[in-house]
């Protein structure tokens, strides 16, 4: 349509803040190795979700999840590994 114009939402890579925010004390390097992955603080919620979601679920099936969203997931998986 004439006169219209799409404007493409672009959603920022999330804060160390958010990080924090979101999965409450970690390392410094574990929140590092988030931030390098560019996830969006959606990725990130998703993918603590996700991982928490298992912990007590213990699911029979992974769940489909981008790329970014898995490997910020990894990361999670192995800071609580980690920790234990």
């Amino acid at each position: 349509m004439p006169g219209l114009t799409k404007i493409k939402i672009v959603k920022k890579p999330a804060t160390g803040q958010e990080i924090y925010d979101i999965t409450g004390q970690m390392d410094h390097k574990m929140i590092a190795a988030i931030l390098h992955t560019g996830a969006t603080f959606d990725e990130v919620l998703q993918a603590y979700q996700y991982l928490e979601e298992n912990y007590y679920t213990k699911p029979v099936f992974i769940k489909h999840m981008t790329d970014r969203v898995r490997h910020v997931y990894d990361i999670l998986d192995y800071s609580r590994d980690f920790a234990s």
